[in-house]
Order: structure tokens, then C-alpha cells, then sequence
């Protein structure tokens, strides 16, 4: 069977074993499994991984903030999970061999803002 036509929702489970397997700290898988929803919300957990390319990506991750709840936008913090969440899954994808290139290798999450304390 070829890697690339693997669901995506069974992909993350393997993701998520691994991460178990390697002695992640549950907090860790829990983030991934937030992240994730978003994804699967969008794509469906029966999506081939191998069908996600760098501007699919990339346009998913640029809905985020208009992904709001309550109606506010997410802060830039969420917005950085986000693409740090799926930047790392995808490289994870690329060494097992469930996509042929490295997607969201060059993508750079969005920057926060440094608080300034009085």
C-alpha cells in the first residue's frame, strides 16, 4: 500500500502513538490533539495524507484568524500553535514516508508580539 493514500485520521493516530511511544508528556499529546481538530474540522479524517500540498496548507493555515470564536480574532500566540503544530507534523509525515516533500519545511509561524511591561 502506498504511504500516500493513508487517512489522515490514521496518520495522527500513529503520530499520536509515537509521541506516547517516546515519552511525550501527556500535556504535549493534548496540544497535538487540539491542533489537529482543526484540520480534521476542515479536511475530514478520511483525507489522504499524501493529497495535502504546501499551498493547501498554507491557505488552512491563513483561515485561522477567521476561525474566531465569539466573534474576536485568534490571538497571533494561537495563530503560531497552529502553524508550529502542523510544521512539525508534516516533517514527522516526510520521515516516515507518508508524503514525498517535506511540506511547510520553509513556512515560518506567525510572530508575537513582545508585551511591553510598565
Amino acid at each position: 500500500m502506498d504511504k500516500g493514500s493513508t487517512p489522515l485520521g490514521q496518520v495522527i493516530q500513529l503520530f499520536w502513538i509515537r509521541n506516547q511511544a517516546e515519552g511525550r508528556p501527556n500535556r504535549t499529546v493534548s496540544w497535538y490533539d487540539h491542533r489537529f481538530d482543526w484540520l480534521v474540522r476542515e479536511f475530514g479524517l478520511g483525507h489522504p495524507i499524501g493529497e495535502f500540498t504546501e499551498e493547501k496548507l498554507r491557505l488552512h493555515i491563513s483561515g485561522y484568524h477567521r476561525n474566531s470564536r465569539r466573534g474576536e480574532p485568534l490571538r497571533p500566540s494561537t495563530m503560531n500553535n497552529h502553524g508550529r503544530s502542523l510544521r512539525a507534523f508534516f516533517h514527522w509525515c516526510y520521515k516516515e514516508g507518508y508524503t514525498s516533500v517535506r511540506l511547510l519545511g520553509r513556512f515560518r509561524p506567525h510572530k508575537i508580539p513582545a508585551e511591553v511591561t510598565t
